[in-house]
């Protein structure tokens, strides 16, 4: 082969869809075995995640179209953080295709803390391109490389590591979705989305803000509320907390028992004079 490298690149196109970014938390301040340790927790947890989305686009028809379950979520992994990004084939799917990818992250999120990984991030939708890149290699093989880009992965990065918690966030475009999704439901009395909650998030600079969130502790649902909480404890006993990141502990705690608390009641309409 010659010194002279030849590029393959397909045409570049355009994608409608949404995009995850995941940052693992309290990687960095790692040493080397404890890295070690992490990734092959990391890949442990990228496989169970990978299966979840993939038995979710296998379900018939998930979202009452005919061509969605041709695409699948891809993932993209650069050092510490994850990009999902799922192409969406008509736009007025964004918010069924949102509450799909809340289902597989719900899960992702509580298996998570099986292998020790706490993951906070941001849910985004819009125009994104995810491209592939090939160069031919000196062995047999040809190189790959993946690039995503685009206005909605810098929405979703805007805003995956702005909360002071572990969980995901819809960023605040992609949360009118869902807000238009709810009240359309509310308006029509069909039953109300599960997948995702509004809460009076903790940011960065002690603020805070209402957006909509990926409702994670619904999936310890099955035991007793007691032993549900219980059941988190014991995961969070197998963190290191290290002096500053202590809110982000507390924090998730608090968003437990907020989504696992039962549901204000409905104030009684006023008596007709």
């Amino acid at each position: 082969m010659s010194e002279n490298i030849e590029w393959y690149q397909p045409p570049i196109k355009a994608n409608d869809g949404l995009v995850v970014v995941l940052d693992a938390m309290g990687v960095r301040d790692l040493d080397i075995e404890q890295t070690k340790n992490f990734l092959a927790h990391f890949h442990a947890w990228l496989t169970i995640a990978d299966v979840f989305m993939d038995a979710s686009c296998r379900e018939e028809n998930p979202l009452e179209t005919t061509n969605q379950s041709l695409y699948r979520p891809e993932i993209v992994v650069c050092q510490d953080t994850i990009f999902i990004t799922w192409n969406v084939i008509d736009p007025a799917d964004y918010t069924a295709l949102a509450i799909k990818l809340g289902a597989m992250l719900l899960k992702s999120l509580v298996h998570a803390l099986n292998w020790k990984l706490l993951f906070r991030g941001a849910i985004s939708a819009g125009s994104f391109i995810s491209h592939g890149i090939g160069i031919p290699s000196r062995s047999s093989n040809e190189r790959k490389f993946k690039v995503v880009v685009g206005p909605a992965v810098r929405d979703a990065w805007n805003w995956h590591d702005r909360a002071e918690w572990m969980g995901v966030v819809a960023t605040p475009s992609m949360g009118f979705k869902l807000s238009s999704e709810h009240e359309r439901r509310v308006v029509k009395s069909e039953p109300l989305f599960e997948e995702f909650v509004r809460y009076q998030v903790p940011l960065k600079g002690d603020k805070k803000s209402e957006m909509w969130c990926v409702a994670w502790p619904r999936e310890l649902i099955g035991a007793h509320r007691d032993e549900a909480r219980l059941r988190l404890l014991r995961y969070m006993e197998g963190f290191e907390i290290l002096p500053g990141t202590e809110n982000k502990y507390s924090n998730t705690l608090q968003f437990f028992e907020k989504v696992w608390s039962p549901p204000e009641p409905t104030p009684a309409p006023p008596p007709r004079s």
